[in-house]
Parts: C-alpha cells; structure tokens; sequence
C-alpha cells in the first residue's frame, strides 16, 4: 500500500496531495519520512511551498481580525 503526503492528519481525506485518491490503494500520512509515494516525493518542495503560503495568509488574516477586534473594542469604550 503506497503511502502518500496530507498535512491534515486528523482530517480524512478523500484525495492526497500528488492527486491520488485516498482509501482504496492508498493512505496517508503527514510525515515526510513515511511517505513512499513517488508522486507526493517528487513534487515534495512544491507542495511545501505552497502549504507554507496557504499558513502566511491564514496568519495574516487572523492579525487583521485580531487588530479590527481591537479597534472595535476601543471604540467602545
């Protein structure tokens, strides 16, 4: 059974990263050194980056409610 890249372990996934579909032929795994697909290990620095993207704009956005909370909460006052 190949072993292919998710980084939402706790999520149950329906298609890996590489584009396989999950449940039949395959599982998954969010650690790199389990992983034996030659897909997932190829496009490795790929799927990284744009998981690193995905995090900034997450972290971003929260700083921006953080701050909107905080000006909403001054004016308030």
């Amino acid at each position: 059974m190949t072993m292919h890249f998710y980084p939402y372990a706790d999520d149950e996934a329906e298609v890996a990263e590489c584009g396989a579909l999950l449940g039949f032929g395959g599982d998954s795994t969010n650690n790199w050194g389990l992983v034996d697909c030659r897909r997932c290990l190829k496009r490795k620095a790929e799927i990284i980056a744009a998981h690193a993207t995905q995090e900034t704009a997450i972290v971003a956005q929260m700083g921006d409610m953080a701050d909107y909370m905080r000006a909403q909460e001054n004016s308030n006052e």
